[in-house]
């Protein structure tokens, strides 16, 4: 169970860190000074770790159990659109107004009809729906050839679940102090 959980925790990962060197070749100010962009290349990263653990999360947890491992591919997968839907909407939101997604544009969305049309006619919707649809079978892809877990004793598995948890859990606190990861 470890192989899968920790494969569709690594592709996410992966898959953030690629979005957010997207996002700062397309968007790059050249007044950052290195400093500032590796403080927030660091930040990110760390962020990116914590949302790709808890993507995979359910997968690390819950995985062990073998005739669900369908299940599993499927879950991580639709979580994987979901995100990818939500960077491409963060990038279509700071294209038209320099500022990332953020709760108040939701007002924005209130008469459906006409935020559908406004984002039908400045984007290209049906390109980018592609573009999520072949990574997303990428992905999907990916997590399936990974192997099928080994039969394990019931000991190794209790390590295995421990190790995983307490790793996890580390990496969602975000660093080592007594406090977890702030944004300031």
């Amino acid at each position: 169970f470890l192989k899968l959980g920790l494969t569709a925790a690594g592709l996410c990962l992966a898959l953030f860190v690629a979005l957010r060197a997207a996002f700062l070749w397309a968007f790059h100010d050249p007044g950052v000074t290195s400093g500032e962009l590796l403080q927030a290349l660091y930040l990110g990263l760390k962020f990116d770790l914590r949302l790709a653990l808890l993507a995979a999360a359910p997968v690390l947890l819950f995985g062990w159990i073998a005739a669900a491992r369908r299940l599993w591919i499927i879950y991580s997968t639709i979580v994987a659109v979901a995100l990818l839907a939500l960077y491409a909407a963060d990038f279509g939101h700071y294209a038209y107004t320099r500022t990332r997604l953020h709760g108040g544009v939701v007002e924005h969305l209130t008469p459906a009809d006409v935020a559908l049309r406004m984002a039908w006619e400045s984007y290209p919707i049906v390109w980018i729906g592609i573009g999520i649809a072949l990574v997303c079978a990428l992905y999907a892809w990916l997590l399936s050839r990974t192997g099928a877990p080994a039969p394990a004793s019931r000991r190794r598995h209790a390590v295995q679940f421990a190790l995983v948890a307490l790793f996890g859990f580390a990496m969602l606190w975000g660093k080592w102090s007594w406090y977890p990861l702030r944004w300031s």
